[in-house]
């Protein structure tokens, strides 16, 4: 049994910038049932007659709780007799009101990609564990950015993202010298030594004045030791454009050259035709793997530098233009974390290859240097196939990869030098979403079904309605 410390925050309330809680039902009592009816008296007797007696009060009715109120009052009592000697009204018969049913809690959470989390109104914010959440701004408006869609790229000092109305890239730095190689892809490069504004996203552009338009996705991706500088992006017609280093993505990769671009360029298979059917792409510094609609079914295709046969292709050389791997079936995502890929087949089985130090492949084995040459499949505890995945993210400690998939069970099923070389249960139940992974079983993010967003190290209170 591990041990581990977790924080569970509520995301719900009125917040700002739209963020809504649960409805207004499920916060007062249900009112009780109303009193009986007094009894009616009897008329004076005529000729020394009794009087009639007063009828039977009626009792007050059900009285209705107040969804997840308290219990309502039972009637009151009839009144007493009316005048010439009737019979009291019998006490109301009128019952408890019933125990309503809670509201639920709304979650302002869109959806969760490494340290980033995406509110309900497009607003983005970087989740980090040493300071509170920080709010990304459009650099020319001052204004939170907006419409942020998909999945955001964390590099080591910059982020990406896509504005789904705009169907239009943009990124900013994370640190002060998350420019130094061109990776916001705005036209320009900062000089060593030269800094600018955190947390302020401007536009990609192809050329000067020319926006990378029709874009569907960012790449997936984040290598805090390797330094990753390289950006890609996939276009709705299936290509891919790269920006920041990518000297063995664009260039034919055959030698290193150094190369950085500031605007983002097209990816080819032979130096002039363009790379075409992708669906969604990652990126780990100098090497990339992406998903492709095939004839049949889908097909992963990965090129760069072969460090650690990350490509795939059990040759450990580098790989000129994208090349399709075999040993997958109609793949559905591919993720790339410290130089280990990993996918996920559309039957729910994940299959990963590259660096297996520490057991980031989840194969069933740890030993260092024993890298996993071609797509093998992850296994459990007992050495069966992993399955029943619907969806996987990463991250990585120390340049190591580790990897949690989301199960049909609404569970967590990890592995990597923090969690095993196999995989394991990372105990959660009900949960609906999975983020990054980067601080190994003690950081995992992840939301559950009650509104909750988790964050496994540190005690602090991300508020998803405030605007910074």
């Amino acid at each position: 049994m591990r041990a581990r410390v977790l924080i569970s925050v509520a995301l719900a309330g009125a917040f700002l910038g739209g963020c809504t809680g649960g409805p207004a039902a499920g916060r007062s009592g249900g009112r009780g049932g109303n009193a009986g009816a007094a009894g009616t008296g009897g008329g004076v007797g005529t000729g020394g007659d009794t009087g009639t007696g007063g009828d039977t009060g009626t009792g007050g009715g059900v009285g209705t709780g107040g969804a997840g109120g308290d219990t309502g009052a039972g009637g009151n009592a009839g009144s007493a007799a009316g005048v010439g000697g009737g019979v009291a009204g019998a006490a109301g018969g009128g019952s408890a009101g019933t125990t309503g049913t809670g509201g639920a809690v709304a979650s302002c959470v869109k959806s969760l990609s490494g340290r980033y989390l995406v509110r309900t109104d497009g607003h983005l914010l970087h989740e980090a564990d040493i300071r509170p959440e920080t709010t990304v701004l459009d650099d020319g408006t001052g204004l939170p950015l907006a419409d942020v869609t998909g999945a955001v790229q964390e590099g080591s000092r910059h982020g990406c993202a896509v504005l789904g109305t705009a169907q239009t890239a943009w990124c900013w730095r994370t640190a002060a010298d998350g420019n130094n190689d061109g990776q916001l892809g705005n036209g320009s490069i900062d000089a060593f030594n030269v800094s600018g504004p955190v947390f302020r996203a401007t536009q990609v552009l192809t050329a000067a004045n020319q926006p990378l338009t029709n874009v569907a996705a960012i790449a997936d991706g984040e290598d805090q030791a390797w330094g990753t500088s390289s950006v890609c992006a996939v276009t709705k017609d299936g290509r891919v454009y790269c920006w920041g280093t990518i000297a063995w993505l664009v260039n034919g990769g055959s030698t290193y050259l150094p190369f950085d671009s500031s605007y983002a360029l097209p990816i080819t298979v032979d130096g002039t035709t363009p790379f075409a059917g992708v669906v969604e792409v990652a990126v780990a510094g100098a090497n990339a793997c992406a998903v492709v609609k095939g004839a049949s079914s889908n097909e992963v295709w990965c090129w760069g530098q072969d460090f650690h046969w990350v490509l795939g292709q059990g040759n450990a050389v580098t790989i000129r233009y994208p090349t399709k791997l075999k040993g997958l079936v109609n793949p559905t995502k591919v993720v790339m974390y410290g130089m280990t890929a990993c996918a996920l087949e559309s039957a729910g089985g994940v299959r990963c290859w590259g660096n297996n130090s520490g057991g980031s492949t989840g194969t069933g084995t740890k030993k260092y240097g024993d890298d996993v040459q071609a797509p093998t499949s992850v296994v459990d505890e007992g050495g069966a196939a992993l399955g029943g995945i619907v969806d996987l993210h990463g991250g990585e400690i120390e340049g190591y990869g580790v990897f949690c998939g989301l199960t049909t069970a609404a569970t967590l099923q990890c592995w990597g030098v923090t969690f095993a070389e196999y995989a394991i249960p990372h105990g959660e139940a009900n949960v609906v979403a999975v983020g990054g992974t980067e601080g190994g079983r003690t950081s995992v993010r992840y939301v559950t079904g009650d509104g909750l967003y988790h964050i496994g190290r540190y005690y602090r209170a991300p508020n998803c309605g405030l605007l910074q």
